[in-house]
């Protein structure tokens, strides 16, 4: 099967071989930036030729493309399993800033990738980018706050879009301040040089559960 980004040729590869060349690809995206990153870098690392990246790929544009689907792929298994936890919404809301941690640690390069995503350098795609990457954290967000406000976990009055918004923006800021080196000295400044990560989000989760929680 041909995916959105790239060729049958790619799809028809072993699963390894696939992952190996998108590791390689992250790295280089990672360290150098899209404009600098070099596609014939990418394939003599991974070791196959030119001709056989340009067969998977038509650009350099659909493999940093394929390489967001794939990170996106990783965020919705991640997202789907916190959603299935049992628990009420804080808990559930909890679980999400643990794991994006987590993703955020294991995916360093990959959360590289996403803050070069988020300036101008890559205006010319940042539309479908962003419908790429930002659906999957919104559809996760809508189910959780419907189900929390039909249970009566959320104050009555709450305005679910602005909500979602801001919990969503407080862990992405989360994510970005375990992986990257700017954000991380930045948290420093707030929480001090020896972070104490559970406390940090327990109260996190206290400032969300007295702002939208029912009284």
């Amino acid at each position: 099967m041909t995916g959105k980004h790239y060729s049958r040729t790619f799809a028809n590869i072993p699963k390894p071989k696939q992952q190996h060349i998108f590791s390689i690809a992250i790295e280089e995206f990672a360290k150098n930036g899209y404009k600098a990153a070099n596609i014939n870098t990418i394939a003599r690392e991974a070791g196959i030729s030119i001709g056989s990246m340009y067969s998977y790929f038509s650009s350099k544009e659909r493999l940093f493309l394929a390489i967001i689907d794939e990170g996106v792929m990783l965020l919705r298994s991640v997202l789907k399993d916190v959603r299935q936890e049992p628990g009420d919404f804080f808990d559930k809301y909890r679980k999400m800033l643990k794991a994006a941690v987590s993703y955020a640690r294991e995916y360093r390069y990959l959360h590289q990738i996403y803050l070069e995503v988020s300036t101008e350098g890559l205006s010319h795609i940042a539309e479908e980018l962003t419908e790429s990457m930002e659906k999957v954290t919104t559809e996760a967000y809508r189910i959780l706050m419907e189900d929390a406000v039909s249970s009566g976990e959320l104050r009555e009055q709450l305005d679910p879009a602005a909500a979602a918004f801001c919990l969503d923006s407080l862990a992405m800021i989360l994510q970005f301040s375990f992986a990257s080196k700017y954000y991380h000295e930045r948290m420093k400044l707030y929480f001090g040089p020896e972070i104490d990560e559970e406390r940090m989000i327990d109260s996190m989760i206290d400032l969300v559960r007295n702002g939208i929680g029912r009284p």
